[in-house]
């Protein structure tokens, strides 16, 4: 075998013999062969005792059988028993050239086999955690195939948007999931995804439209997926639920214009003197420089009567608020707040200002925010409001106490913003009571 290898002209393969199948146990256990060559006719046994363990221990590891002139049982038994190839020994030396020749091949071949196991192995467990992660991940996962269509969705996904796998495979990547208005930026996205190199990741945030009608903001990553020649095999992406940190967002936006409009309410109050004037000029600054829809201003008497009234513009100035004024029908967020010292606080419009008619006098906008100011400590609130509302109260307070003549008035202050207004604001009212106005005025 060593002429063999040398004849070759390769690197010669280092060959260990041993006489028994006792000792051949014993080395095998030592190291770690590359082929093994096994004769049938042993001093302590045979060769097919030899096989059967040694494969039992070692499946990949190849091994050539050799025996005798004629014993075609013995070789059949050799091949079903795991032998990779077979020779018999009556050929003379050209044999040994073609067990060598087997020994290289076979050798080639585990090393092959080796690294491609390894590799599968590898790329199996990659598969189960990228598939445990998909599965288990809290924020929603959607996967494509190269033509932009969806082939998974994991099950936060299928929670979030209310579809089964089933319903949403085949949706493609540009749908009515996306609100109308958000197709065209997700249609860039993907065209961007398709001419990205490898590794890259596109972020981009879009409402996304539940079954049951819902509208969600996520932030989204998103990736495409190559495949060994370097071609788009899919797309990966990723988005995180944002809607509640995006209506904080917009709370504390709708706080701070609120803020801008009171400071400029009280500049105005040092230059007007006239209640009606001031009603209508704040009603003009609110709208025209804040970003506000509309906004209303009713003052009451002590007696809980309407005694003025101002709306933004005549077009909000509808019959049925006025009437709904001037016949004595009250709100009940204002009528609380008339009646008792404490505060009153109303929450979600939407489920208890259905009736109002200031509150539902433009129903295309969202939910109206109400400040009703019955106390020398009026403040202001909204749900889940942060720490910059904190003077508004005193602020606001200090500038409706110009906008009253009467020792104890009631005002309500009735706004709607537009598309960018939190859902769910909420109103404060509180007692205003004589001394402390009748100094302010």
């Amino acid at each position: 075998m060593r002429r063999q290898a040398c004849k070759a002209g390769c690197d010669p393969l280092v060959f260990e013999t041993v006489p028994t199948v006792r000792k051949a146990f014993e080395r095998c256990d030592d190291r770690a062969y590359g082929c093994v060559v096994c004769d049938y006719q042993l001093p302590d046994g045979n060769g097919l005792d030899f096989l059967e363990r040694y494969r039992s221990q070692h499946a990949h590891r190849p091994v050539i059988f050799l025996t005798g002139q004629g014993d075609e049982s013995v070789a059949r038994m050799a091949f079903k028993m795991g032998a990779n190839d077979y020779f018999t020994k009556d050929d003379g030396f050209a044999v040994y050239e073609r067990i060598y020749n087997a020994i290289c091949t076979q050798i080639h071949h585990f090393e092959e086999g080796r690294v491609r196991r390894e590799t599968e192995r590898k790329l199996r467990s990659e598969q189960e955690w990228a598939r445990t992660y998909f599965r288990l991940a809290d924020v929603l996962m959607i996967g494509y195939d190269a033509a932009g269509t969806i082939t998974h969705v994991n099950e936060a996904g299928q929670h979030i948007l209310g579809y089964s796998h089933e319903e949403l495979s085949g949706v493609p990547f540009v749908c009515e999931l996306q609100p109308p208005y958000e197709r065209e930026e997700v249609k860039d996205v993907l065209e961007r995804l398709r001419t990205s190199p490898p590794g890259t990741i596109i972020t981009n945030e879009n409402d996304m439209v539940t079954k049951d009608g819902t509208r969600r903001t996520f932030f989204w990553r998103n990736s495409a997926i190559f495949d060994e020649k370097g071609r788009i095999a899919g797309f990966l992406a990723s988005g995180m639920d944002i809607t509640e940190h995006a209506r904080q967002e917009m709370r504390i936006r709708h706080l701070n214009r609120l803020l801008d409009a009171i400071r400029s309410v009280n500049q105005l109050i040092v230059r007007e003197q006239d209640a009606s004037t001031l009603l209508q000029r704040v009603c003009d600054i609110v709208v025209t420089s804040h970003g506000y829809a509309d906004i209303h201003i009713v003052l009451f008497k002590e007696d809980g009567s309407c005694r003025a009234f101002s709306p933004s513009s005549p077009g909000s100035d509808t019959p049925d608020i006025r009437k709904s004024l001037e016949t004595g029908t009250v709100p009940p967020c204002m009528k609380r707040a008339m009646d008792q010292a404490g505060t009153v606080v109303v929450c979600r419009p939407d489920d208890t200002c259905r009736t109002c008619a200031i509150g539902t006098t433009r129903p295309r906008l969202r939910s109206p925010t109400g400040f009703h100011t019955l106390d020398a400590t009026m403040a202001l609130s909204s749900s889940g409001s942060p720490p910059i509302a904190r003077d508004a109260p005193k602020t606001l307070n200090s500038s409706m106490r110009w906008l009253t003549t009467s020792p104890s008035p009631s005002i309500h202050l009735s706004s709607r913003t537009q598309k960018n207004m939190p859902r769910n604001s909420c109103a404060r009212a509180e007692r205003i009571t004589g001394p402390s106005w009748r100094r302010a005025r």
